[in-house]
């Protein structure tokens, strides 16, 4: 029939392509006593072993990306003022402005570059012990990223498999991931987790990471806010009449507002 359409144009997609295409990723997330676990329990019989095990707790100590991490260079340090500069290279250019920062060196942060810069003294190598990056092969180069990404959570998948934990998707980017996640869950202010992470803008932060543990919590922080709201001068007495009942005879469960703030006083 005219102005009827011959055949069904979704036919011709590919539903189960699609499926996998946009099929939410494992995020691979860990927690800091699992990260501690984990580094603990990691082999260190090597200079290549010693170097994985640091750039997993350096990835998780600063959130920096893996190709921030494998052309990091000594003097980006600053041991005097405790920052990390994130910068570009003359080997390796930042995505976005956005990317260059100072961060504050954690104390995993910290931990992580003396261990690898004492490795690297103790190599029998002149060009490892000379080299410009932190994070070098034995041959004195930077990493590329797949390959440090690859060969650090090889080690950390069978150390977590070991120690029981859940870690066989997880990636080297998703120490990134965790410690931004962290951040949000302990309350640190969006807008000063997006600048830590370097996002482009907030709502890169807002829209990739939430506070999970409102997701287990009930709404308690909503609930505290809330109960912060003033009351209706009706409400005093509305929670005084024992007339309001349910359909099940019970008297409606009303919580007065100054119980509220107290019972979810420590919940935000």
């Amino acid at each position: 029939m005219d102005g009827m359409i011959a055949e069904n144009p979704f036919a011709k997609f590919d539903i189960a392509a699609l499926r996998r295409k946009h099929k939410p990723r494992p995020r691979g997330v860990l927690s800091p006593e699992r990260v501690k676990q984990i580094y603990d329990a990691m082999p260190q019989e090597t200079y290549t072993d010693r170097l994985m095990a640091s750039a997993f707790l350096f990835a998780f100590g600063t959130g920096m990306r893996r190709s921030e991490i494998c052309y990091l260079l000594h003097d980006a340090v600053d041991w005097d003022k405790c920052e990390i500069n994130v910068r570009s290279t003359e080997e390796y250019k930042l995505k976005t402005k956005s990317s260059v920062g100072s961060l504050p060196m954690s104390s995993y942060a910290a931990l992580a570059l003396y261990a690898q810069i004492k490795n690297k003294e103790a190599h029998n190598n002149e060009v490892v012990r000379l080299s410009r990056f932190v994070f070098c092969n034995t041959r004195g180069q930077a990493y590329q990223p797949d390959s440090l990404s690859r060969w650090t959570i090889k080690r950390v998948r069978r150390v977590a498999k070991q120690l029981g934990i859940e870690f066989n998707n997880g990636t080297l980017h998703g120490m990134r991931r965790s410690v931004i996640q962290h951040l949000v869950d302990s309350g640190v202010e969006p807008i000063t987790v997006s600048k830590y992470a370097r996002h482009s803008n907030l709502s890169t932060t807002l829209s990739a990471y939430h506070k999970m543990a409102d997701n287990k919590t009930k709404f308690e922080s909503v609930l505290m806010i809330a109960g912060k709201m003033p009351l209706p001068d009706s409400a005093n007495a509305l929670m005084n009449d024992s007339r309001i009942i349910v359909g099940s005879d019970k008297p409606i469960p009303i919580i007065k507002h100054k119980l509220l703030i107290l019972s979810f006083k420590k919940a935000a």
